[in-house]
């Protein structure tokens, strides 16, 4: 019988175990910590935070060629892209990843947290025409950016939806 282990099963509905850990943690109410000693949950959530910054690339990646790209304009019309880091796509769990990295940015007064979901936000923004005018069929689970401009479902635009209002409240822009 084949074995998928815990952390490639929770992979493959999208979520990395430090992205499940950190979604599991955003649910603490911050009252929670703050009505007890929370140095040792403050200590966690931040390195679980800082492993995040540390992954995140805000760059893409051609299938086709292996190459590295910081913007989709620098890439060849035949590419096939994708974002290199899972945190920088349209989709729901990155939302709640969102809402999260601004809570906690607010409640531990750490700008870099907050930065990573306006910056986050920003490069969905900046990036998901490229994926639309690509876009023939593929499945919009699968397809960068694919459920920004495929919205049939609550989770295509529900949580990410939400992160960009709460964005916009810390960072008011067209």
């Amino acid at each position: 019988m084949y074995k998928i282990s815990i952390a490639n099963r929770i992979s493959l509905f999208g979520f990395t175990p430090k992205l499940l850990l950190f979604a599991i943690l955003f649910i603490i109410p911050s009252t929670l910590l703050k009505a007890q000693d929370s140095s040792t949950t403050v200590q966690k959530i931040q390195a679980i935070a800082d492993g995040i910054l540390k992954d995140v690339t805000f760059s893409f990646l051609d299938k086709k060629s292996g190459e590295h790209f910081e913007a989709v304009e620098d890439a060849p019309s035949d590419a096939q892209l994708s974002p290199v880091s899972a945190y920088n796509d349209w989709r729901y769990w990155n939302g709640v990843l969102n809402i999260a990295m601004l809570r906690i940015g607010k409640q531990l007064n750490k700008a870099d947290y907050t930065n990573f979901s306006l910056k986050n936000i920003e490069f969905c923004f900046d990036n998901y025409k490229y994926f639309k005018d690509k876009y023939k069929n593929e499945n919009k689970w699968n397809y960068p950016f694919g459920q920004f401009f495929i919205m049939e479902e609550l989770d295509d635009g529900g949580a990410m939806g939400a992160s960009v209002i709460e964005v916009y409240k810390s960072d008011p822009q067209e």
